[in-house]
């Protein structure tokens, strides 16, 4: 597994020099999920980090960050590491929410929900406990950075809950 983060760190840098964003982002979700199966902490919030400001700065592919960022909370998750799993979550959720931003509420509603689907969904054969915390911890991260303001995003994240682990058993 080291010798990929090396591969998807020289691609990463090769590709921020030659200013192509698109593989730049792949490359990055590429260290994201390698460091996250690795179990480093660190570096999987630097790359974390990094894919949010392609996405921000360089208009890089948000589909791209959101399938890692979420492949990243699921392996965070499968070992325990429920913060990290859960800063991971709620990162996705406000990208997918900014996503939206200037669109009509439905537009809103539909990316975050989308995005929380798709993590219950990879986490539902998960310990059902880990799960448990994994939601909590993130409500409780996403209260601590916005209060109140956080509610719709909450909200939205506990219908797609049942919604995801009712699909993963049929």
């Amino acid at each position: 597994m080291d010798h990929a983060v090396k591969h998807w760190a020289e691609a990463a840098s090769i590709e921020a020099a030659e200013k192509d964003p698109v593989r730049e982002i792949e490359s990055v979700a590429g260290l994201l999920e390698a460091t996250s199966r690795l179990r480093d902490k660190e570096a999987t919030q630097r790359h974390l980090q990094r894919l949010i400001d392609l996405v921000q700065t360089q208009n890089a592919p948000l589909d791209v960050a959101q399938t890692a960022i979420a492949r990243a909370t699921r392996e965070w998750l499968s070992i325990e590491g429920v913060e990290m799993a859960s800063e991971l979550f709620a990162v996705l959720l406000i990208l997918s929410a900014a996503e939206s931003v200037g669109e009509d509420p439905h537009a809103l509603v539909t990316a975050i929900a989308r995005q929380a689907f798709v993590v219950f969904h990879l986490v539902r054969n998960e310990d059902r406990d880990l799960v448990d915390q994994l939601d909590k911890a993130t409500r409780k991260r996403l209260k601590r950075r916005f209060g109140t303001s956080a509610a719709p995003l909450i909200e939205i994240m506990t219908a797609m809950r049942p919604a995801a682990e009712k699909k993963g058993k049929s």
